[in-house]
């Protein structure tokens, strides 16, 4: 017989392992009340011998009949057969699994969120507008360590003009020839470059083929800027597109505007007011500093100082009064011919950047023997920037 309880085989009335009461069988009442004797009251109806079919219920002896009833009865269920019955097996908890499976979309994220930080499309974007920054920091203040500073963010391997440089040699021009300004920017957008801007930006800074498959990442900066000239009642407002690329594990900045920052028109228009102050005060060093040294000669100088020298020896004092009516930029024939005839040479065009034609309306009065004579007159000048230093080539016609 097994324990209901834990299972375990008992022989008596106590299991031995978890201590329960085991119930009763019906034999087990039955021999209770009756113990194992025969019964006297159902020997009354038998002639007080012992009874077969009693026997079935009271007696202790086997009974065939006793037996079937047993087998087939109620009293059987009393007692399960624990040892032969299969013990259910606990289900498995899934907790485990969601649990795992979750932790491992947070690692994945997580990686994915790292890599993302460390990719060319986070970093790029902060690396251009940090190479935009430095620029346009350069162009507000024209000091040597924001100029060495933008230097850096240039790659010195490539060949090709870089207007970054030009802008800046342009503001500390203006500023060495007493044109102050002061400058503000705001970055209007960062976008990633596609492949034709990749493959311009390789041509006009690379004479190395296949450039271009060395840059990894590239991204256009438009800017807008603003100077104001603070002697001039005056302020311009323009745009600038830089390309911000990576090239190995550098990244450098190019302007990418031919047209990007133009001062020329103001510079020019500054060499004219000092020539013209130069006539007007006699002053042939001052003049001789605005034209080019390769084409001054000690002669046009001598020449030059002789005629001042002559006009005071002789006690003619005059004066001019100017005024700019306009300013153009000037054509490529334009500045051929001034090459042709200040250097004796067209192919000095190709040196030349930049030019300007300002046309100016003057008048001069002179006084000479306490009498006085106004005449009035037009020419045209012309300015031009070549390696980086701006020049007044004398008149032309216009």
């Amino acid at each position: 017989m097994y324990c209901s309880n834990c299972g375990a085989e008992i022989e008596g009335e106590v299991c031995p392992v978890c201590g329960m009461k085991m119930p009763q069988t019906y034999t087990q009442q039955a021999e209770m009340y009756y113990g194992n004797q025969p019964n006297q009251q159902a020997g009354m109806y038998y002639n007080g011998q012992p009874n077969q079919q009693a026997g079935m219920y009271y007696n202790s002896q086997p009974n065939q009949q006793a037996a079937m009833y047993y087998e087939n009865s109620s009293a059987q269920q009393i007692i399960p057969d624990y040892g032969n019955q299969p013990q259910k097996q606990k289900k498995k908890s899934k907790a485990g699994l969601i649990i795992g499976f979750a932790a491992g979309i947070l690692v994945l994220v997580i990686v994915a969120v790292i890599i993302y930080f460390k990719s060319d499309f986070y970093i790029g974007p902060k690396e251009s507008e940090r190479l935009v920054n430095e620029v346009m920091t350069a162009y507000g203040s024209i000091n040597d360590a924001d100029i060495d500073n933008v230097l850096k963010c240039i790659d010195e391997s490539g060949t090709g003009t870089n207007m970054v440089t030009d802008m800046i040699e342009n503001l500390e021009y203006i500023e060495s020839i007493g044109i102050h300004y002061s400058f503000d920017y705001e970055i209007q957008s960062i976008e990633k470059a596609d492949k034709d801007t990749i493959e311009d930006l390789c041509d006009n800074l690379y004479e190395e083929s296949k450039v271009s498959d060395k840059i990894k990442s590239a991204f256009v900066c438009k800017t807008e800027y603003t100077i104001s000239y603070t002697d001039e009642t005056r302020s311009d407002t323009e745009n600038l597109s830089f390309v911000c690329y990576k090239k190995g594990d550098k990244w450098y900045i190019y302007c990418s505007d031919d047209n990007g920052f133009e001062c020329g028109e103001l510079i020019s228009s500054k060499l004219v007011d000092q020539f013209m102050s130069g006539i007007e005060e006699a002053d042939t060093d001052k003049i001789v500093s605005l034209v080019d040294s390769k084409c001054v000669s000690d002669n046009d100088i001598e020449t030059l100082s002789s005629s001042f020298e002559v006009l005071q020896s002789m006690g003619v004092e005059y004066t001019i009064d100017y005024k700019i009516t306009s300013s153009k930029k000037a054509d490529e024939e334009d500045i051929k011919d001034v090459c042709e005839t200040l250097y004796n040479d067209a192919s000095e065009a190709d040196k030349i950047n930049c030019a300007y034609i300002c046309d100016v309306d003057f008048s001069i009065t002179m006084s000479y023997l306490g009498e006085t004579e106004t005449g009035d007159n037009k020419m045209s000048l012309i300015c031009y920037e070549k390696e980086g230093k701006w020049y007044i080539g004398g008149t032309v016609e216009n």
